[in-house]
């Protein structure tokens, strides 16, 4: 049994390290060729949306893919293979994989229904994995469990966005355009709605990462509009609350991590 056990552990892990290579070297791929002969950016500049932030935000997934990379190493350890913190992220990971590989060719190739489809069975897929580490987190935990832990809630945070970004691109490829009201009015209250959203989300968990995407994208979508309008305005109100939100849920958590390690030499 223990034999079984072991070999059914051993093909988790193979195929979480397989699945993040696939995506890795199919995003590689889609600006290399590019896909259907486009870079996502040469798409991000044919729908002209007014929450697109800055471009260069979307360097954050350059830190999403260190974060996934240190997972699937850590979960190589002989002291991690077993651990039910590892282990409990196998089926939403592979499951976000294989929508973001989806996402990919559907997005580069213009199926917006399609593209809007697996960004939701992204979000759907962090959002379970977010939730199984829900009780760890109050736990607190050791090093790495605290890195995976804030790599799936960076994760999640910058989908969130993409998916309101991505839901407001198939809408402009319809040719919708807000009516009755303006395209400027619809994205301030998508960036209060997405404000609400990671309110509800992260500050019972006090989740620092969370708040650090928000504040991190609303600066970008600032810079954009750095010229003045109601976007501008809205998009810094969400920056300082998201500011204000992180630098909270980074005293409260530090201030309980403190307080745990007073009481173990009593405890003990």
């Amino acid at each position: 049994m223990r034999e079984e056990s072991l070999m059914k552990t051993s093909s988790r892990i193979t195929l979480n390290i397989v699945m993040f290579a696939l995506v890795v070297f199919v995003n590689y791929l889609s600006n290399a060729l590019p896909l259907n002969g486009v870079t996502q950016r040469d798409l991000s500049e044919m729908y002209p949306i007014y929450l697109t932030p800055s471009p260069y935000v979307f360097s954050i997934w350059g830190l999403i893919y260190l974060g996934l990379l240190a997972y699937v190493l850590i979960q190589l350890l002989p002291s991690q293979r077993e651990n039910s913190y590892i282990r409990q992220l196998d089926l939403p990971f592979v499951l976000s994989c294989l929508f973001n590989i989806g996402w990919i060719f559907a997005w580069h190739y213009q199926y917006m229904v399609l593209s809007v489809a697996l960004m939701l069975g992204i979000l759907g897929s962090l959002i379970l994995a977010y939730l199984r580490l829900d009780s760890f987190r109050a736990k607190g935990g050791n090093t790495e469990h605290q890195w995976i832990g804030n790599t799936f809630s960076i994760y999640l945070a910058w989908i969130c966005l993409a998916t309101i970004l991505n839901v407001s691109i198939f809408l402009y490829s319809m040719g919708w355009r807000g009516a009755p009201f303006s395209e400027m009015f619809w994205s301030v209250v998508m960036l209060g709605i997405a404000l609400v959203l990671f309110l509800v989300l992260a500050l019972p968990r006090k989740d620092t990462s969370v708040f650090g995407v928000l504040a991190w994208a609303s600066f970008g979508i600032q810079v954009k509009h750095a010229t003045g309008g109601a976007l501008f305005t809205a998009s810094r109100i969400v920056f300082v609350v998201a500011m204000l939100c992180a630098v909270w849920c980074f005293w409260s958590n530090m201030t309980r991590l403190s307080s745990t390690k007073r009481l173990l030499p009593a405890a003990s």
